[in-house]
C-alpha cells in the first residue's frame, strides 16, 4: 500500500507516494557494514537520495553542508 511522503515542513502536496523500498548493503569507510533500507519515490532531478530523520537522530553524523561530506565521531553504530 503506497504511503504518502511527507517532507519536514510538515506539508504532503505533490510530494508524491513511497511505493517501494529495496535493502542495500553500505560499507562506511571506518570498514562497518550494514544493510539499510531506503524507500523508493521521485525526487527532484537534483537529489539522488535523502537521509531521513530518524537515521540522522540514531548515528548523528558531524555533516560539513559546504562540502557535502558526512562523517561518524566514533567508529561503530
Amino acid at each position: 500500500m503506497p504511503v504518502r511522503l511527507a517532507l519536514f515542513d510538515g506539508t504532503t502536496a505533490s510530494a508524491g507516494f513511497i511505493t517501494e523500498s529495496v535493502i542495500i548493503p553500505i560499507m562506511f569507510l571506518t570498514g562497518d557494514l550494514q544493510s539499510l533500507e531506503f524507500l523508493l519515490t521521485r525526487l527532484d532531478p537534483s537529489c539522488s537520495a535523502v537521509l531521513g530523520h530518524r537515521w540522522l537522530a540514531k548515528y548523528n553524523p558531524q555533516i560539513d553542508w559546504n562540502l557535502g561530506h558526512i562523517s561518524f565521531k566514533t567508529q561503530g553504530y
